[in-house]
Parts: C-alpha cells; structure tokens; sequence
C-alpha cells in the first residue's frame, strides 16, 4: 500500500466519533459510517460486518506497519557518524517517517472512539486493544528514531562549528 493511501486512511481513522463505524472497501479506502437511524440496515444489505471491518482494519495496521520497518531499516537513515542529513533520499525518508508518525498517533483517538462503539461486544474490543498497544509500540520506535536523528545531527552540526 503506498505511503499515500495509508496517511489518508489514518488520517479519516482519526475522525471516527463514538458510534461511528467503519467500511474498508476491496481497494482499502476506509470510510466512516456515521451513526444514523439506517447504519445498522445499510450494513446487513451490503454485508458490511464488523468481524470483517475488523479483520481488515488489522491488515491494514499491519500494512502500516511493515512500511514503518522499511522506513525505519532504511538505509537512508541509519545513524551513523557520516548521517547525510543534505542527502535527498534521507530526507525524503526522515519525513516520510515524521508525517506517518503524526496520522498514528491521530489515528489513536479514533480508534479508542470505535472502541466506545463496540463496549458491549468483548471480542470486538479485545481485537481493538490488541491494535491500539501494537500502535503504542511503533509509536516508541518510531519516536526513538527521530529522536536519535535529531541528535546526531545536532553533534554534527557541533562539530561543524
């Protein structure tokens, strides 16, 4: 999935209000189905589950995921005493990495909004928090990187001095 789609789809995850719900389409738009006398009529006609949402909601973290270890394997930025930080490829990457790393963190509250939808089903919720801790740990990862980055380059820019 390309950087893209996936910053949108975080990003229109980060909007779910209490009692929304969500579509993920076959191509892996997701939608927000507001609460609506209809919602529940709507999604029995159109086999729209929430086992199914679910599901695909967790390949979709997944998916995010592994772009978050490529991004953060990346060559590009491995720190090291020569961090080229001009380098267009290392800047492209680091913030590529900065932007996927503000929509997570947006995306959580939305998250915890669908769990509020689901309180009375404790499968539903159980799978929600199971994403919502794998999100904290990348969000650790992912705030550890920059951090070391940053640094790095503020000793090379000291050094430069």
């Amino acid at each position: 999935m390309m950087l893209q789609n996936i910053l949108i789809n975080l990003n229109i995850l980060s909007k779910i209000k209490p009692y929304d719900k969500i579509y993920i389409s076959k191509d892996n738009l997701i939608t927000i189905e507001y609460n609506s006398i209809f919602q529940g009529f709507f999604r029995f006609i159109y086999n729209n589950g929430r086992e199914k949402n679910i599901t695909n909601l967790n390949n979709f973290y997944n998916s995010v995921f592994n772009l978050t270890d490529e991004m953060l394997n990346s060559h590009y930025i491995q720190i090291s005493n020569n961090l080229d930080i001009e380098n267009d490829d290392f800047i492209k990457t680091f913030t590529n990495l900065k932007k996927l790393n503000f929509y997570l963190k947006a995306s959580l509250e939305g998250l915890e909004n669908l769990r509020k939808t689901y309180n009375y089903d404790i499968v539903t919720n159980s799978k929600l928090e199971i994403i919502i801790n794998n999100i904290d740990s990348y969000l650790l990862k992912i705030d550890k990187k920059i951090e070391n980055i940053e640094k790095m380059n503020n000793i090379n820019k000291e050094k430069k001095l």
